[in-house]
């Protein structure tokens, strides 16, 4: 269920225990197997990734996350991209507010 507010979309979010959220539904941050984190965000109608270290961000312009993919969708997908830096029983996961 998405909310309209200033022309930015909001969604309502249960995640792992978590209580309901009202959060940002263009922002989202993973930890790729525990070697790093990568932000994606929703950019004129297309996904956009950054590497975040140490305060800093960069885009990561040799990763290209399909724009008809939905938000749930994409921690799939970063699996499938990165799966060659997965250790035994390691996974992508997404980073909660």
């Amino acid at each position: 269920m998405g909310l309209t507010n200033t022309g930015r979309t909001f969604a309502w979010k249960v995640i792992a225990g978590y209580d309901a959220k009202y959060e940002e539904a263009d922002n989202m941050k993973f930890n790729i197997y525990g070697r790093f984190q990568v932000e994606v965000r929703r950019e004129d109608n297309c996904w956009q990734v950054y590497r975040i270290a140490l305060g800093k961000r960069g885009r990561m312009n040799d990763v290209v996350i399909p724009s008809h993919l939905e938000e749930e969708e994409i921690v799939t997908y970063l699996d499938d991209i990165f799966h060659e830096l997965a250790g035994i029983g390691q996974r992508v996961e997404r980073v909660l507010p």
